[in-house]
């Protein structure tokens, strides 16, 4: 899959872009911890949380089987595109990866799984808008009704 324009601008670790909420430290990006203030900041501005650009009306989530259900993300809203290139070629979403990796020590994670193992079915549900609910690192994000939802298994 071509990566959008957007994330092309973004820096890259491993042949990947980081995503503009991420905790980066001496260039190294932290993937199971996102910036706290950054997160409140794209909030404000109405950034997508990967590219860290405007977002326009419709915005798009990617969760597991229960956000799926609910509604109810840990990750930002995102362009189509972008939460689109995630949902194909990010490592963790698109099964290559089946668990998480144990956040350091001195994180401070706000939504700890009952299980460090990948939802059999990742989804991505596109919206025309969200809201928030807490702050800091208790902050999730309530989307509008889906207008569309695209589900897949790790080798889909």
């Amino acid at each position: 899959m071509r990566e959008p324009k957007r994330l092309q601008r973004r820096p890259h670790f491993r042949g990947m872009p980081v995503p503009s909420t991420l905790v980066v430290e001496d260039g190294v990006p932290d993937f199971t911890t996102p910036d706290v203030d950054r997160v409140a900041d794209h909030v404000r501005r109405n950034l997508c949380h990967l590219c860290g650009e405007p977002l326009r009306r419709d915005v798009a989530f990617v969760g597991g089987v229960v956000s799926m259900n609910t509604g109810i993300f840990r990750d930002g809203p995102m362009h189509l595109e972008c939460a689109r290139y995630a949902f194909f070629v990010c490592p963790f979403v698109g099964g290559q990866m089946v668990r998480y990796r144990p956040p350091k020590e001195d994180r401070v994670v706000a939504h700890r799984m009952p299980s460090n193992r990948r939802p059999e079915r990742m989804g991505l549900w596109v919206t025309d808008g969200y809201t928030t609910i807490g702050a800091g690192e208790t902050m999730q994000f309530a989307a509008y009704s889906a207008a569309r939802i695209r589900t897949a298994r790790p080798a889909d």
